[in-house]
């Protein structure tokens, strides 16, 4: 069974959705190395000088933050019953030290996953309302309520047009002839599924691209029979 998904954007046999306009990447890394430091001494304090904090180094923005519960993150607080609450409040103050220009608005509604040792709460990155491929936070809450570590991954300060130049019809058209390439496969033999508009960020799937992040659709392509 053929089962792919794919990406369209510029470079590599992708089809640009809109055009990217944002800052170099030396700006982005200076930028997010500042909000780190100022973040990351304030944790510090917080933790009693506790905390661990791992950084990309061509950017400066954080991808692990880490305490314990004698000495977590963020404290616990009896008003922060929910765990959906704890962690938005964590990642609204601190969310800018993975990248993230306004956590309030581009980290959207959690997901929680409760386990005997926790919560674990998920927020996908959104930019404008369109999702950020593979740019998420995690927040691990302890069984009392505090937050000892968070981990993740986001495309840093974004600044791009959502408005697609390329149609959802001619994504699919391109993604069937893609595949169809790849697999050595008829068109007429595969289905593609919904297009999805998408923030395409090579850098977090570990992509080597200068263009950087950039609208794309996102299709899924299989067997028509599958």
């Amino acid at each position: 069974m053929i089962v792919a998904s794919v990406v369209l954007g510029t470079g590599g046999g992708l089809v640009s959705a809109a055009t990217a306009a944002g800052p170099t990447a030396d700006e982005s890394a200076h930028t997010g190395r500042v909000a780190v430091a100022a973040l990351g001494a304030e944790l510090r304090r917080v933790t009693g000088n506790h905390a661990r904090i791992d950084e990309r180094p061509t950017t400066g923005n954080v991808t692990f933050l880490g305490a314990s519960a004698a000495h977590p993150l963020q404290p616990a607080r009896s008003e922060d019953d929910d765990p959906g609450q704890t962690a938005r409040r964590f990642v609204n103050r601190y969310g800018a030290m993975f990248g993230v220009a306004d956590p309030s608005t581009e980290l959207a509604q959690p997901t929680v996953f409760t386990s005997s040792h926790g919560d674990a709460v998920r927020f996908e990155q959104r930019f404008r309302g369109v999702p950020v491929l593979a740019g998420q936070v995690a927040v691990q809450i302890d069984p009392n309520g505090a937050v000892v570590s968070t981990s993740g991954e986001a495309s840093p300060r974004l600044s791009l047009d959502v408005q697609p130049s390329v149609s959802a019809a001619t994504a699919t058209a391109t993604a069937l002839a893609v595949t169809s390439r790849a697999d050595g496969a008829a068109t007429t033999d595969l289905a593609a599924g919904t297009p999805e508009l998408t923030v395409y960020d090579p850098a977090l799937i570990g992509a080597l691209d200068p263009v950087g992040a950039r609208l794309a659709w996102k299709v899924q392509v299989r067997n028509a029979l599958g």
